[in-house]
């Protein structure tokens, strides 16, 4: 089906919300310590996909060959939301979408390897080596001059981007012949109670601050607006267009939550942050384009 002027403005919206992740998550970290965040967050998403799901009349119960993916799948789902919510308590929101936009980049790398007829191209490579430039600049410069902290946090950051290319791959490989909701409910299910137990250890209830309404409306932004109607959307449009149409969209969400980060957080935009964002779309428009 041709991509329509209404398609590629729903696309346009999700990838500009989902770049506002960042700026959500470290408005609920003021409040909520990150294991809590995340079962918050998914407690809210599931709630959304399930019922998205029982609406659609998609099947939920898993048959005992997808109980060793899924469980693979969400362990990387899980390790990996916990290194981007620890990451954002020592880096910023516009680093961090900069930094978890490359996930893309990662799961090109590794497609290659995993998946049969997803080879590089020498676009793609190129797209590769500008955005990969950009990370490597933006984390230098924070190795320089944002302290340890600072990069600290952008590491555990790129890694949990690292583990968000893995995930896709994973997900590609082994459960392609499921719905997209059977796969994402089961990822939030599984991980709610590694969540919950990780929290009641390291972070007791009595350690929480005060929650203030940009904490409680960050913490709905990412169960509701990112988990759960980011999904339903970004599966409306995969059932209707091409893949590799709606992900060239991708390169604004970086975009988006520099300028979330700026304006809700008065984060500083810096040149590493100009040249990050800047190369990190040019390669993500250069490997989406190379797959048309």
């Amino acid at each position: 089906m041709p991509f329509t002027v209404k398609a590629a403005v729903i696309a346009l919206a999700i990838n500009i919300a989902w770049g506002g992740n960042t700026v959500a998550v470290k408005f609920g970290l003021e409040s909520v310590p990150p294991l809590w965040s995340g079962f918050i967050r998914f407690g809210l998403g599931l709630g959304c996909v399930v019922l998205w799901a029982r609406c659609l009349k998609l099947p939920l119960i898993p048959r005992r060959s997808d109980w060793l993916p899924l469980a693979a799948l969400s362990g990387v789902f899980t390790v990996q939301i916990v290194l981007m919510n620890v990451g954002l308590l020592g880096t910023s929101a516009g680093a961090a979408a900069v930094l978890i936009a490359t996930h893309p980049l990662f799961a090109a790398v590794l497609a290659h390897y995993f998946i049969a007829r997803d080879r590089l191209t020498v676009q793609r490579s190129v797209g590769l080596a500008v955005a990969f430039a950009g990370t490597a600049y933006l984390l230098l410069d924070s190795a320089s001059g944002g302290g340890s902290w600072t990069l600290i946090g952008n590491a555990l950051v790129l890694l949990s981007a690292v583990l968000l290319g893995v995930r896709l791959v994973l997900t590609a490989r082994v459960v392609t012949e499921r719905e997209p909701a059977f796969v994402i409910t089961w990822q939030m299910l599984l991980s709610l109670p590694v969540f919950l137990v990780g929290a009641l250890i390291f972070e007791p209830l009595a350690e929480w601050k005060p929650i203030e309404w940009p904490a409680l409306l960050g913490l709905l932004y990412q169960g509701l607006v990112v988990a759960g109607l980011g999904f339903m959307t970004l599966a409306y449009l995969l059932k209707r267009y091409a893949a590799s149409t709606t992900v060239s969209f991708g390169f604004v969400t970086p975009v988006s939550g520099v300028g979330l980060g700026v304006l809700l957080l008065d984060e500083p935009f810096t040149l590493a942050l100009l040249v990050g964002v800047t190369a990190v779309g040019i390669g993500l428009i250069l490997i989406a384009r190379s797959a048309h």
